[in-house]
């Protein structure tokens, strides 16, 4: 079933649906027909409430790491190729615009945070230019 998770900079300007899975489209299929759902107690406000604000993110991320020495460590890791996505709050820009361009980030779209700021959404996804003719080569 999809589900809510938290992507970005602790989940303050962006948040994903994941989860898509085959048989789930018979669940969707249903609601569309019936408009009927017993939504569980963990639903959506109960998410932002409890996990988003004002909780404390620590599971699912790493110890603190100078940026640069985490980019190279992702670089050196099977997560060379994901997909990343960073966050910054519009007070972060100025500081951090140029070092995660220089990684291969773009700007890609920026959206507003209710109990903060303006939040910039940038992403790094080295797969963009790789041709797949190269796909059995060891991409990074």
């Amino acid at each position: 079933m999809t589900k809510l998770a938290t992507m970005g900079a602790s989940s303050c300007g962006t948040i994903a649906i994941q989860g898509f899975k085959n048989e789930d489209i018979v669940l969707e299929q249903e609601y569309l027909k019936t408009g009927e759902f017993n939504e569980p107690e963990e639903n959506v406000q109960w998410f932002y409430d409890e996990v988003l604000y004002p909780t404390d993110q620590d599971l699912g991320r790493t110890a603190d790491y100078p940026f640069t020495l985490l980019m190279d460590r992702i670089d050196q890791s099977g997560m060379c190729s994901k997909f990343i996505i960073a966050v910054l709050a519009e007070f972060q820009l100025m500081e951090w615009e140029d070092k995660l361009k220089a990684r291969g980030f773009e700007q890609m779209d920026k959206t507003y945070n209710e109990i903060g700021c303006w939040n910039f959404i940038f992403v790094r996804n080295l797969n963009r230019d790789y041709e797949e003719e190269e796909e059995d080569e060891d991409f990074c």
